[in-house]
């Protein structure tokens, strides 16, 4: 790794680290490790003399090494950031942040895998069949209003979901797997693609409640 990709990458993962804890201060070490930044040690000596009131905010230089010097960006440094990845998305693969969503969608689509040849019937259950319903139009709603989604993709997810819809409120049975793949594996793929974290947080958490209400009547 050559100076000017450290330092780009130090004052992204900076950028990311004030913007995920809410903390203003991050020690060089610890960014340096987290985010396997291979560069030499006095390249935060010289990071911190070319850009100290300028994308830094300030620098704590304490003694005992540069690892142990705390840095705190900057309104300037936090909007070249911003400008220069627009979404969370492209922060994330810049710096090879992985998206705890997938996982937590991941784990949701396993626990609905075994189950997905069984027969669910609602005929008896009309209190689950209105909350199945009711999630799946929150989910379709919250995705339509996503501006970083790419509209042929986001089009083609609001069928799938709306398809799903109508087959929970007109059918007093149907097939768990078809709840698989039409809600939770089409929004998978919208959640490998661009879009923004609080719609991510609102899915996912409705995402729950429904693979909950599946798996109870199942």
């Amino acid at each position: 790794m050559r100076y000017p990709e450290f330092a780009d990458r130090f004052l992204a993962a900076l950028h990311w680290e004030t913007e995920q804890t809410g903390h203003d201060y991050h020690r060089a070490g610890d960014i340096i490790e987290k985010y396997n930044l291979d560069g030499k040690a006095q390249w935060i000596s010289r990071i911190a003399d070319e850009w100290e009131h300028f994308y830094f905010k300030d620098v704590s230089k304490v003694l005992g090494g540069y690892d142990g010097w705390s840095f705190r960006i900057s309104g300037q440094g936090a909007r070249k950031i911003e400008d220069d990845f627009p979404t969370d998305a492209d922060l994330r693969d810049f710096l090879g942040v992985p998206s705890a969503d997938i996982d937590e969608l991941d784990e949701l689509i396993a626990k609905l895998g075994p189950a997905s040849d069984r027969l669910i019937s609602t005929k008896d259950n009309q209190v689950q069949r209105q909350a199945v319903v009711q999630e799946l139009a929150t989910i379709r709603t919250t995705l339509a209003g996503s501006n970083e989604l790419d509209p042929e993709e986001k089009a083609d997810v609001i069928v799938s979901l709306t398809a799903a819809e109508e087959l929970a409120e007109q059918s007093d049975t149907w097939f768990a797997g078809a709840m698989k793949y039409l809600v939770f594996d089409r929004v998978k793929k919208a959640f490998e693609r661009t879009i923004e974290d609080a719609i991510r947080v609102a899915i996912l958490s409705s995402l729950a409640i429904l693979a909950a209400i599946i798996m109870a009547l199942i």
